[in-house]
């Protein structure tokens, strides 16, 4: 399949490289391509929100700790108490453990979803700046260079590209 792939991406490059027809192409297409992960690692939008997530977790971190010293402690409780009020207790222990574990489970997913909710917004964004970018300035193919076996660093718009969205993203 993924040769296929890589086949049928050497091909649509082959045919618009020769003008959209078979035949011998006269005039040169314009091709380029960007390096998608590093443009989305060095977007400031994406270093600001990745800080906003980490202030975030490490608040959710914080309540945990505090779950778990007050565990600690009523574990430590545990082992003064006489048998009966052991069971009484060990069901109050029982039931904080859960609730740590509901909480460390929530922050996870809640931080998994905005952080997934995040790339979403910053791909769609990068993905509108690369077709405006592309038309603007005539390109026929804007590719990602991980699909790319030999590529001419003369065709990288990554830093452009990463210029004009931090560019808008200050605006």
């Amino acid at each position: 399949m993924r040769n296929f792939l890589l086949y049928l991406l050497i091909a649509v490059v082959i045919y618009y490289a020769n003008g959209g027809t078979a035949g011998t192409a006269y005039a040169v297409e314009k091709i380029a391509y960007i390096d998608v992960s590093r443009t989305f690692d060095e977007y400031q939008k994406t270093i600001d929100s990745e800080e906003k997530l980490k202030e975030k977790r490490e608040t959710g971190q914080d309540q945990l700790n505090s779950l778990v010293e007050e565990i600690k402690g009523m574990r430590q409780e545990l082992d003064l108490l006489s048998d009966t009020a052991k069971e009484e207790k060990q069901t109050e222990l029982d039931e904080k453990v859960r609730e740590l574990q509901k909480v460390e489970r929530d922050l996870r997913d809640e931080l998994r979803r905005e952080r997934d909710a995040m790339a979403r917004d910053i791909f769609a964004e990068m993905k509108t700046v690369i077709e405006e970018y592309g038309a603007k300035e005539g390109y026929s193919l804007i590719l990602d260079d991980k699909v790319l076996l030999y590529r001419d660093k003369s065709l990288d718009i990554t830093d452009t590209i990463l210029n004009v969205l931090n560019r808008k993203y200050k605006q």
